[in-house]
């Protein structure tokens, strides 16, 4: 299936004026690292739609999804957060939380000194989502003024 028909596909059974996202004739934002990474503050940033159990869920309603995003503590537990994304099978996560937001596996880098240390704050999104302008006009802004303020000097990226 091409860009267009599938395009087309998602206009004509979810969204009558989506549109592909084109960025091949822009040029990618890339900034090295001021430091090594021993010396690295990481943030994880996952697709697994989590969310804190005091948080509301995304909403998994919307056919066109939710593109708001969750902050997640430092030191959560599987048991601490709640999960809103129906389109992966969770089964895996409530087995090991690590294969879709690592955070055990980034403190061993820690505490190892591979890198200098985990952020206070992760984020999660939901994964699923079509309004990609909306996605990446406002809440990629507002997720990189988060980490920021968290002082991230990097993020790692968990896709579901």
């Amino acid at each position: 299936m091409g860009a267009k028909s599938l395009e087309q596909g998602l206009r004509d059974r979810v969204d009558p004026d989506f549109a592909l996202v084109d960025n091949r004739g822009l040029t990618v934002p890339f900034t090295s690292p001021r430091t090594s990474p021993p010396d690295l503050k990481i943030a994880l940033i996952s697709s697994g739609g989590f969310h804190t159990l005091d948080a509301p869920p995304f909403d998994t309603e919307d056919p066109l999804g939710d593109p708001s995003f969750r902050v997640i503590p430092r030191g959560s537990s599987r048991e601490d957060l709640g999960i809103a994304h129906t389109h992966y099978d969770h089964s895996y996560v409530d087995a090991d939380l690590n294969c879709a937001l690592p955070l055990e596996h980034l403190k061993v880098l820690e505490d190892s000194g591979e890198i200098g240390s985990a952020t206070d704050e992760h984020l999660s999104f939901m994964g699923y989502c079509l309004r990609t302008r909306e996605l990446g006009d406002e809440y990629a802004r507002r997720a990189a003024e988060v980490l920021s303020t968290a002082g991230a000097d990097a993020a790692i990226l968990a896709p579901t």
